[in-house]
């Protein structure tokens, strides 16, 4: 088996393995940036994979939290199976980086306000949005368009073409995976390059509340607010995840009321409608509902057949008909699984030289096909996969104990129980000798939690999958 790469072929199988990484994980962007962001593919052969990373603390975390997932991308991706090894190189880099920060700031006398407005703000001297170059390819021209999504796709297009003139503020939901960031992506593009002098400024709702936090830390909050109140066109992905968080709602809707005042185009995206956003402040929810809110729903068969076409067309890859069809026959939960799909039949047609065959997409996505995960979730499985996840027993869970760590594991228990049987509140109340009012308190417990600790969301994602498993 030959194993030599040279550096474009592992760039191309690192670079397809983060994708494959992060949607199998359900890591949000900033996670996978927190953990994979200097990761490097080094070494492959016939039976093991090297990662390297910079720090202990990251091959610890990578090591520890994602080993089983890593080793399935990678197997997947090669076409036969490996072992994964994540090693740790030069950590004394980022001392050395420290060191050489403190003594330019020291020389230049640099002012942290400007520093800070600069490393958050445009960082161009001309102005163009802040999206990821990796994602300058997401067009209107690439969208696929179908009856789920062809409402969403007008509003947007109408806003990318007239900014401010057609609908303010525009609010786009839908589920995870359904083409949402891709809108974002197209208006920003579109408007970046009609209107050059338009400051178009596009964040997630992570991002913004981040970097709020950083601002009210090193006590520059005036360049924060000047940033984004000076914005000509603002766009937030995934605003809801403000919800909840009291300092980073009450600085959007001054900075909301000051764009809308000045005639600046707001553009935001969510998993659901403003309505049904828990803990968003009522101002903050008639605000979003007072434009045009535009809903994008899963696509249906003859969509997802087009956009397996339209990704496999892109990726340089000839899928025939029948695989076309049996994809999108089963998988049918979001456009993202759909590409996942396709990049990973094109990885291994590409790089293994497997023809691509009915046989083959068959093995590629069945970890992906709807109904391929067991149906039958009990309470005694739950209970236990819990229990084991954070070393404890089933009965500790269950007892009277106020123990921090038992506690949590308790209401995390309760919580997947609700998310994955058709238990009432009493009945799991009964599971845990406790009233449906003490149940209601540990799912809020966990919602609030998620709303706030996106590390906490990828653990409890894991843990349901592992239910299912």
């Amino acid at each position: 088996m030959d194993t030599h790469l040279d550096a474009e072929q592992f760039n191309e199988i690192w670079s397809f393995a983060l994708k494959e990484i992060q949607r199998v994980c359900e890591l949000p962007d900033t996670m996978m940036h927190l953990w994979f962001n200097d990761m490097k593919l080094t070494l492959v052969t016939e039976d093991s994979v090297v990662l390297t990373t910079e720090t202990d603390f990251r091959r610890d975390v990578v090591t520890n939290r994602y080993t089983k997932q890593l080793t399935e991308v990678m197997s997947g991706i090669l076409g036969y199976p490996v072992t994964v090894s994540v090693v740790s190189g030069q950590k004394e880099r980022n001392l050395e980086k420290k060191m050489t920060e403190a003594a330019r700031l020291e020389s230049a006398d640099v002012d942290p306000a400007k520093d800070f407005y600069v490393r958050v703000g445009e960082q161009r001297t001309q102005n163009k949005a802040s999206v990821p170059s990796a994602f300058r390819e997401y067009t209107f021209e690439n969208f696929v368009i179908g009856s789920s999504n062809r409402f969403a796709h007008a509003a947007a297009l109408a806003v990318a073409d007239a900014p401010v003139n057609s609908y303010n503020p525009l609010f786009i939901y839908g589920p995870s995976g359904v083409g949402k960031t891709h809108l974002l992506y197209a208006i920003t593009n579109r408007i970046t390059k009609n209107y050059p002098d338009y400051r178009v400024i596009y964040v997630s709702g992570e991002e913004f509340t981040n970097q709020l936090i950083d601002a009210i830390h090193r006590n520059i909050t005036p360049e924060f607010r000047e940033k984004y109140r000076k914005a000509d066109v603002l766009l937030i992905d995934d605003i809801h995840f403000i919800a909840g968080k009291d300092s980073t709602q009450e600085e959007f809707f001054h900075t909301f009321n000051e764009l809308y005042k000045n005639n600046k185009q707001i553009i935001l995206t969510s998993d659901r409608p403003p309505k049904d956003i828990k803990t968003l402040e009522n101002r903050l929810r008639t605000r979003f509902d007072s434009g045009l809110t535009a809903d994008i729903q899963l696509p249906d068969l003859e969509l997802r057949a087009a956009i397996i076409k339209m990704k496999a067309e892109a990726v340089g890859v000839d899928i025939p008909d029948d695989v076309v069809n049996y994809i999108a026959e089963n998988i049918n939960d979001s456009v993202r699984n759909l590409e996942g799909a396709v990049n990973k039949i094109g990885a291994l047609n590409k790089l293994s030289g497997q023809n691509i065959s009915l046989d083959l997409a068959v093995r590629c996505i069945s970890d992906k096909m709807v109904g391929s995960e067991p149906v039958n979730v009990t309470i005694d499985k739950i209970l236990h996969t819990v229990s084991s996840h954070y070393n404890i027993t089933v009965e500790d869970m269950k007892s009277r104990k106020r123990i921090s760590s038992i506690a949590s594991a308790r209401h995390v228990a309760v919580y997947i129980i609700k998310k994955m049987t058709d238990r009432s509140l009493p009945a799991i109340g009964r599971e845990f000798n406790r009233d449906h009012t003490t149940i209601i308190n540990s799912i809020d417990t966990v919602e609030k939690r998620l709303a706030s600790d996106p590390a906490f969301d990828a653990e409890l994602k894991e843990l349901m999958r592992a239910v299912k498993s």
